[in-house]
């Protein structure tokens, strides 16, 4: 009887599962929280819920470098863990904390140009004037989240996404309840969109005391020099950014862009504001387990990467973007299915407007349920050349991306007359998602092109294989 090996595809699947589960739970939980969060303050009427998509923009934006390259931390560990050598993984923490420290300070002082932002971002008196009051919190909550961000990242890097499961479900779970009383609960102090602050200010800040306990234990000092690393900081830091850098930056280019694209909504009135963050929310929602798969294939690659066999680093990043389109196709088909009940679920009954927010919530769910497959392949290439470590191509590639396929469109959109939609019968806001979804397939095209240019250039074949290794991108 002939015996058959397990299918290498196969196998990588399971590993990416098995990765991504956790991680996949923490960040449901972590949507399910900003979901949470958002209805909450839904509740309050279409004003509040337009005011939150601005501050928090402003608020990811000045904390996108710091956060993403904290983040980051998980290729480093686990190409450290992947080379055999966990005694230096932990020392990666202490640059990552010290990101926070710089990310948070810099949030902070930038409190007083909260006023400016509402105005750029709202003709609605209503709306600008809730914008500072909510977005000083989230600035507040900008260098715990960078925080509580290098921690996940050693724990992921390590293996221990149980940690991170933990962490953040208990941090998301105390901020929802909290904000539940201060908004809304009828015995609670009834603070609004500061309630809604304060409780996220609350929250990461705990999680962050818990994930330095757990880091810092005897076990973890002494099989991963968590507690090494502490002198030296400032060279640690600059060989760090030197590599982590150019994440944080591609990512600050696609925040800005997107808060762009979210400044010309806004320019088209409330109601495309106020259903434009329905859709987020969902999205943040719905798109969990396909960024999950992300961040896995980051993992798997940065092993695969340290222990010097890229052609398995390959085979990965394919996997892992066969698994994010599935889950894209099954979150797109739910969305079509019920999006009149999705969009509603963010509309009061009576409100002002509440009939047009769902009208456009129906025609956009189509439009994001295509962006969603496009942006599935965006995810998995963006974290295996993460993993690889080739994220300088991205910052450089990025503005050139996001420039020609989503700012400029944006940018005509704005300009066009308001008599040519009433003659081409479409709502602008309709239009500028449509250009959304180009932007998904252009970059995503690029970021897969790249893996395979990079993979290739250095590819050398094994006996017995027939995916040939790649080298290591710095």
């Amino acid at each position: 009887m002939v015996q058959t090996s397990p299918s290498p595809t196969r196998g990588i699947a399971r590993e990416l599962i098995a990765l991504a589960l956790p991680l996949s739970v923490a960040g449901a939980a972590i949507a399910a929280n900003d979901f949470v969060g958002r209805w909450i303050l839904s509740t309050l009427g279409p004003v509040t819920l337009a005011a939150t998509a601005p501050a928090a923009l402003f608020a990811q934006w000045l904390g996108v470098f710091f956060l993403a390259a904290a983040g980051y931390l998980a290729s480093v560990v686990a190409r450290r863990v992947g080379a055999r050598d966990e005694r230096g993984a932990g020392p990666a923490l202490w640059p990552g904390l010290a990101l926070a420290a710089i990310g948070g300070a810099l949030a902070i002082a930038a409190i007083p140009l909260l006023p400016l932002v509402a105005a750029a971002a709202t003709r609605d008196a209503a709306v600008a004037e809730l914008i500072p009051r909510f977005g000083r919190w989230l600035l507040m909550a900008v260098g715990p989240g960078i925080a509580l961000a290098a921690f996940n990242g050693l724990f992921i890097g390590i293996g221990r996404g149980g940690v991170v499961l933990a962490l953040d479900g208990a941090a998301c779970v105390i901020n929802a309840g909290l904000a539940w009383f201060l908004v809304r609960a009828e015995t609670g102090p009834h603070l609004g969109v500061d309630g809604a602050g304060i409780a996220a200010v609350a929250s990461t800040s705990g999680a962050v005391l818990v994930a330095a306990a757990l880091a810092w234990t005897p076990r973890m000092r002494a099989r991963y020099g968590t507690w090494d690393g502490r002198s030296g900081i400032v060279r640690r830091l600059r060989l760090f950014i030197s590599e982590a850098g150019a994440q944080g930056l591609s990512s600050v280019v696609s925040v800005a862009a997107w808060g762009w694209f979210f400044l010309v909504v806004g320019r088209f009135g409330r109601e495309p504001m106020a259903a434009t963050n329905a859709l987020m929310a969902w999205t943040v929602v719905a798109y969990v387990p396909m960024i999950a798969v992300g961040r896995a294939v980051t993992v798997a690659v940065g092993r695969a990467t340290g222990a010097g066999d890229p052609g398995r680093a390959r085979r990965i990043a394919r996997t892992g973007c066969a698994l994010a389109g599935m889950c894209a196709v099954v979150v797109g088909v739910a969305f079509v299915a019920g999006r009149e009940a999705l969009v509603g679920a963010f509309v009061p009954a009576g409100s002002e407007g509440g009939e047009r927010i769902i009208a456009l919530g129906r025609q956009l769910m189509w439009v994001v349920a295509a962006w969603g497959i496009a942006d599935a392949v965006v995810i998995a290439y963006a974290g295996a050349l993460a993993g690889i470590g080739d994220v300088r191509w991205m910052c450089v590639a990025a503005p050139c991306c996001l420039g020609t396929l989503l700012v400029v469109p944006c940018l005509a959109i704005l300009a066009a007359p308001d008599a040519w939609w009433g003659r081409l019968g479409a709502e602008p806001v309709v239009v500028l998602w449509f250009v959304s979804v180009a932007n998904e397939i252009g970059w995503g095209w690029l970021l897969h092109r790249r893996f395979a240019a990079v993979t290739a250039r250095h590819a050398t074949p094994r006996r017995g294989t027939d995916d040939a290794p790649a080298a290591t991108a710095a």
